[in-house]
C-alpha cells in the first residue's frame, strides 16, 4: 500500500514538471534609454570702457590699466597719461565693489566723461533692466569758501550734499558701442538729462520687457552710453555738451556714491514680465490719502501719553475717547469748559484736540480717524513691489539697505526691525509704503535716512502690531498703527519727522515729533 502511494506522488510530481516546461508566450521589447531633463541657463556678463576729460581707460599688456589720450585729444592731460585708473575691464560677473563705472576723488566743475557698456546675454533670449540708486551724497566737510555760499554746515547726515544735484547724467541705447550719442540711438531718461539725484535716484529703467515687446537675443551683446558732466549738461542736436558754470563752491569736498545693478530674467513663459512700472521710471506707487487726519502729528483713539520735555510740532488728538486720556501736557484749559474747541500746551505747537470739547470738534476728530482708519486699508491693499527685503526669516532686519520707492511686504509674523541705518532713496515725488503685519522696531541711535531728494510725508509705515523707537533714534515718515496691539512708543529722545496715527495708544519719552 505504501508503494502505491509513493508511485502516485511521483507521477503527480512528474505531470507537475511537464505543464511548466510546455508554457510559452510571445512578446517583443523596444527601449528608448538617455531620456533627459537639462535646464538651460540664462547668464549675463557685463564689460566696460571708461572715458574721462578726452582720456581713455585702456587695459595695458603688462596688466592694470592707464589713462592714454584720445584721438585728438591735445596736453596738458588730466587725468595724467600713464595714472592708473580702474573703469575698463574685459567681459566679467560684476563683484560688489571690485568693478566701479566711476571712481573719482578730484572732480572740477566742467569735468565731463563717458562709459561705454555691454551686456553679454549668454544662451538664451532675455528681458533685461537695469536698477540705480544713489547711496550716499554727503557734504563731508565744511569749507569757508562753501560756507560763503549759505551752504549750512555739515552735520552726520550721508545725504546733506550737493554734489548729486550737480553732476548731471545722459544715456542712450548704444547701437555701435562708438561711445558717441548718435540720432537714433535712443536716450533712456524721459528727461534725457537730469541730476544724479534725480536720474540715479531709485530708479529702475528698462532695457527690455513686455512694454518694449523684444527681449535681447541669446548670446547677443547690446550697448549703454552713460555720459556725465560736473555742471550744465545739454543735449543739441545729436551732441552732448558740458558747461562747468553751474556747479559752485556749494559742492567743494562733498561725495555722491551709486550702485547700478543690471538684471535679465528669461523671456520664454514670461510674456508679461516688466522691469517694474512705467518705462524709464521708478516703482513708486500712488501717494496714501490722509485726508482729514493730515493736519495730525498725532492721533489716537484710546489715548496720548508724554513724560519728560516732549516737543510736538502739529496738532494732536483723542476720539472717542476724552480729554481725560491726554496725560502729562499740562493742558490749558485744563478740563472742557463749554466754550473752547481746543486746548493748547507749552509741549505743542499746535492745538490740542479731544472729542468731549466743544463743537465742530467731536464731528471733526470723527471724520479724522476714519482718515486714519480708511489710510492703514489703503496702505495695506496696494500691490508689492517686494516681498521680504532684508534678511531674516519670519522677522525681517532692514538695516544697511538702500530702498527705492515701491510697495513693501513682510511675510509672517512679519516683524521688520531696524538694527543700523537703513536708506531710502527716491526723488522728491516718490513714495514708499511698508505693510507690516507684525511690530516695528528701530534700533538705539539708529537713523532712516533720506536719499536723492526722498521726503517724509511720503512715507507710509502701515503697522498690525507695537511699534518701537528707541531711545536717540531717528524715524521718517507716517506711522499708521492697525486697530488690533498697535502701540507707538518713543522711547527717550526718539526724533520721528513724521506722524504717529494710532488705533490704540502712543506713548512718549521726550521725544520730538515733526510734521512733514
Amino acid at each position: 500500500m505504501k508503494k502505491i502511494i509513493l508511485s502516485v506522488a511521483m507521477i503527480a510530481a512528474v505531470a507537475a514538471v511537464a505543464i511548466g516546461a510546455t508554457t510559452a508566450y510571445f512578446s517583443d521589447t523596444e527601449t528608448s534609454t538617455g531620456n533627459t531633463f537639462t535646464a538651460g541657463a540664462i547668464d549675463l556678463k557685463v564689460d566696460s570702457t571708461q572715458h574721462y576729460n578726452g582720456m581713455v581707460c585702456t587695459i595695458q599688456g603688462t596688466g592694470g590699466s592707464t589713462w592714454q589720450p584720445e584721438s585728438g585729444t591735445q596736453p596738458p592731460f588730466y587725468p595724467a597719461q600713464g595714472s592708473p585708473c580702474d573703469g575698463t575691464w574685459t567681459l566679467t560677473d560684476l563683484q560688489n565693489g571690485v568693478q566701479k563705472f566711476f571712481n573719482f576723488t578730484d572732480i572740477k566743475p566742467g569735468d565731463n566723461g563717458e562709459n561705454t557698456i555691454s551686456l553679454h546675454i549668454v544662451s538664451n533670449p532675455a528681458w533685461a533692466c537695469v536698477d540705480v540708486n544713489l547711496t550716499k551724497n554727503d557734504d563731508v566737510s565744511s569749507t569757508e569758501p562753501e560756507l560763503a555760499t549759505g551752504d549750512p554746515a555739515n552735520g552726520d547726515s550721508i545725504f546733506d550734499g550737493e554734489l548729486a544735484q550737480n553732476i548731471k547724467f545722459a544715456a542712450w541705447g548704444e547701437t555701435d558701442g562708438d561711445n558717441i550719442w548718435e540720432v537714433g540711438e535712443p536716450l533712456l531718461f524721459s528727461n534725457k538729462s537730469g541730476p544724479a539725484s534725480d536720474v540715479l535716484g531709485g530708479r529702475t529703467y528698462t532695457l527690455a520687457d513686455s512694454a518694449t515687446g523684444t527681449p535681447l537675443p541669446g548670446g547677443s551683446t547690446s550697448y549703454i552710453g552713460l555720459a556725465w558732466c560736473a555742471g550744465t549738461q545739454a543735449i543739441v542736436g545729436n551732441t552732448i555738451t558740458c558747461d562747468g558754470a553751474g556747479m559752485g563752491n556749494n559742492t567743494q569736498t562733498d561725495s555722491m556714491v551709486a550702485s547700478v545693478a543690471f538684471r535679465v530674467e528669461q523671456s520664454r513663459n514670461n510674456g508679461q514680465f516688466v522691469c517694474g512700472g512705467s518705462n524709464q521710471e521708478s516703482q513708486s506707487p500712488e501717494p496714501v490719502n490722509l485726508s482729514s487726519v493730515s493736519g495730525f502729528a498725532i492721533l489716537s483713539k484710546t489715548g496720548i501719553t508724554t513724560t519728560g520735555t516732549t516737543a510736538i510740532t502739529g496738532d494732536i488728538g483723542v476720539s472717542p475717547i476724552g480729554y481725560a486720556a491726554i496725560t502729562g501736557f499740562a493742558l490749558i484749559p485744563t478740563v472742557p469748559d463749554g466754550f473752547n474747541t481746543f486746548s493748547t500746551s507749552a509741549l505743542v505747537t499746535g492745538k490740542v484736540y479731544a472729542s468731549d470739547y466743544t463743537a465742530p470738534t467731536p464731528a471733526n476728530l470723527i471724520a479724522a480717524v476714519s482718515a486714519m482708519q480708511a489710510a492703514y486699508t489703503d496702505a495695506n491693499s496696494r500691490a508689492i513691489n517686494v516681498t521680504n527685503a532684508g534678511t531674516g526669516s519670519g522677522t525681517w532686519d532692514i538695516a544697511g539697505l538702500s530702498l527705492a520707492p515701491g510697495v513693501y511686504a513682510f511675510n509672517g509674523p512679519g516683524n521688520v526691525i531696524i538694527s543700523n541705518d537703513v536708506t531710502l532713496t527716491g526723488s522728491a515725488s516718490d513714495v514708499w509704503i511698508f505693510q507690516i503685519p507684525g511690530t516695528l522696531n528701530i534700533s538705539a541711535a539708529k537713523k532712516v535716512l533720506l536719499g536723492g531728494g526722498a521726503q517724509a510725508s511720503n512715507i507710509i509705515w502701515a503697522v498690525a502690531g507695537t511699534t518701537t523707537l528707541q531711545a536717540g533714534s531717528t524715524f521718517e515718515g507716517t506711522i499708521l498703527g492697525g486697530p488690533g496691539a498697535s502701540t507707538i512708543a518713543g522711547q527717550s529722545g526718539a526724533i520721528l519727522h513724521g506722524r504717529a496715527l494710532g488705533q490704540t495708544n502712543v506713548t512718549l519719552i521726550a521725544n520730538t515729533v515733526t510734521l512733514p
